[in-house]
């Protein structure tokens, strides 16, 4: 059983009897005793507690996490390759460098089809024209994916690898139901060709120079 010496002590008679005046004495030492310990262990914490602060700070200002490894990672994103902008001036034709070959391509296979005819094989015959039959019914349908030899680059001009009967219909001078004659003049390569899209066809922007161009002649 704990007595409490700063309460009245209860006697075996069932009475109580104040503390004396010796005890509160003694009471009042030991509370004060108790406070400066308090006191002692709080500015021994707080200090110890600085301490840690100061000698962490450096530790951390001097540590570098380490780095990811690669190899390591389960997720690696994925980078998309961004797309090739055209240059900010208008296209202009270029001079091909001293010793830069013009060779044209080989001449298309006669069973080809016209739809597909590029004029790469006229490739340096600067300002000659050609005239080119496009049957009615068009290119087949997957042209419209854009792959070669179907693609068109570029908007009049166009780059000389283009097929020729769809840039006609794209420049407006033939249909793909009806078809016809579409006639180009042979130009030199230029710096950039911008697309466009019109009458159904949609050309693709090559946003560098090219070895040779040419243009479909408007009637």
């Amino acid at each position: 059983m704990t007595v409490d010496p700063t309460q009245p002590v209860k006697t075996e008679a069932g009475q109580t009897k104040p503390t004396g005046g010796g005890d509160r004495i003694l009471i009042a030492l030991l509370i004060g005793a108790l406070a400066v310990t308090a006191v002692v262990v709080l500015l021994n914490v707080v200090g110890s507690d600085g301490v840690a602060v100061v000698s962490a700070s450096p530790s951390l200002a001097d540590s570098t996490p380490p780095s990811a490894d690669p190899s390591t990672s389960s997720e690696i994103p994925a980078t998309a390759l961004p797309a090739p902008s055209p240059p900010s001036e208008s296209p202009v034709f270029v001079t091909p460098e001293p010793g830069f070959s013009l060779e044209p391509v080989p001449t298309p296979d006669p069973g080809a089809n016209p739809w597909g005819v590029e004029a790469d094989h006229l490739r340096g015959q600067d300002g000659t024209a050609q005239t080119f039959e496009c049957p009615a019914g068009g290119p087949p349908a997957y042209a419209d994916l854009e792959i070669n030899p179907w693609a068109v680059w570029g908007s009049n001009p166009y780059t000389d690898d283009s097929s020729v009967c769809r840039a006609g219909v794209h420049a407006g001078v033939i249909t793909v139901d009806e078809g016809g004659q579409v006639t180009i003049r042979i130009l030199p390569g230029m710096s950039w060709y911008p697309g466009s899209e019109a009458n159904g066809i949609r050309s693709i922007t090559w946003p560098q120079g090219w070895y040779g161009s040419y243009e479909v002649l408007l009637p």
